[in-house]
């Protein structure tokens, strides 16, 4: 039981109940000036009525008693995804690091962006799916890898925002490293939940995938606004998706803005050159995707099949490059599987009879003012 007292009122501070977690929210006993089963967030160490008060929900406290383990710095919003509701949702984090400039970033580990912060060297992802490496993007701040970051095939990282979605993370991978994911190899596993992010890949590796000569390991969006873009100066890599000769992974795509395009010969998510499609599967949100030349928007790089693609919402254009499909093979690949069951689509082409989830074949459809597998000029 800890009793806080100030020019407000005073209050109870139940600890052994009602309590989710120190420095986010916890139920008061009314006694002068808040109201009684009120939820209030507490800051530590932020009031400016002096060293070592606190602010309950901006009311200066004057006194308190605060336990050995209370965290010293405020409590961070963000957005998480509800994979159970399939649906964005407020959370708050209390433990965590403000992210200066450090080059490695440990496994379990927080790290909030809460200025602007430019990184020279490649910075390295530590952790794993089990323990992985969040970061969260504050509004109006920005993070700049000018070597992109290292999350590697066995590594994970989790990136956040916040309610408006203005905190930015802009990386460009170096040379065989994509923006987000492998350094010359395959990437790891790569969520984002919320903000601005902006990746492009190095020479021959994805924006967010794999590096030169590997696959893109698994990529899911939920939310936020995403574009990944190959190196299109020579270099082979998907937008999202695979290396030169790299297959595409797995790509989960909830909600969010998604743009994806590829580097020369690359699809826009799916394989890099002589990469197959891999996985890719869309819910929700809107994607655009298209391919560097002799790509497919969605699915193979030059030389590369289609992978299996399912669509089950969302609204999704897609624009292969030259001899490339919307949605299929590359330049001289087969077409692969591909399954609609959902959503708004507008494609280029489809190289293989679509299907719904029911194997049924599926056709494209135009009534007046309405259009699904709306062709592309």
């Amino acid at each position: 039981m800890v009793k806080f007292s100030g020019s407000n009122g005073s209050y109870t501070y139940d600890t052994s109940e009602n309590v989710v977690e120190w420095g986010i929210m916890a139920f008061v006993d009314a006694e002068e000036g808040f109201a009684a089963g009120a939820q209030y967030v507490i800051y530590y160490g932020t009031s400016s009525a002096g060293g070592g008060a606190i602010t309950i929900d901006g009311n200066p406290i004057s006194s308190g008693v605060l336990p050995s383990d209370a965290p010293s710095l405020p409590p961070v919003p963000y957005l998480d995804w509800d994979d159970v509701g399939k649906k964005m949702t407020n959370a708050v984090c209390t433990v965590y690091e403000t992210y200066t400039g450090q080059t490695t970033l440990d496994a379990g580990k927080t790290y909030v962006v809460t200025g602007v912060v430019s990184v020279a060297s490649r910075i390295t992802v530590n952790g794993t799916t089990e323990s992985p490496t969040r970061l969260i993007l504050c509004d109006g701040k920005k993070l700049t890898a000018q070597k992109g970051v290292d999350v590697a095939s066995d590594n994970a990282l989790v990136i956040y925002g916040q309610t408006n979605g203005t905190g930015k993370l802009e990386t460009t991978g170096g040379e065989d490293s994509a923006g987000i994911g492998g350094n010359g190899g395959a990437g790891g596993t790569v969520t984002i939940n919320g903000g601005t992010v902006t990746a492009t890949g190095g020479m021959d590796a994805a924006g967010i995938g794999g590096g030169r000569e590997a696959a893109g390991g698994m990529v899911i969006i939920n939310g936020g606004m995403v574009t990944a873009t190959g190196d299109s100066n020579g270099g082979r890599g998907a937008g999202i998706g695979g290396g030169w000769r790299g297959a595409g992974g797995t790509v989960t795509i909830n909600g969010g803005t998604v743009t994806a395009e590829g580097g020369t010969n690359g699809a826009g998510i799916g394989g890099g050159y002589n990469g197959a499609g891999g996985t890719v599967t869309i819910n929700g949100g809107e994607v655009t995707a298209t391919g560097g030349a002799k790509g497919a928007g969605i699915g193979g790089g030059d030389f590369g099949a289609g992978g299996t693609v399912t669509i089950n919402g969302g609204t999704v254009t897609a624009r292969g490059g030259e001899r490339g499909a919307g949605i299929g093979g590359g330049c001289e690949g087969s077409g692969g599987a591909v399954t609609v069951s959902g959503g708004s689509i507008k494609v280029s082409s489809i190289q293989s009879q679509p299907t719904n989830a029911a194997s049924e074949p599926v056709y494209r459809v135009t009534v007046e003012g309405f259009g699904c597998f709306e062709g592309l000029e």
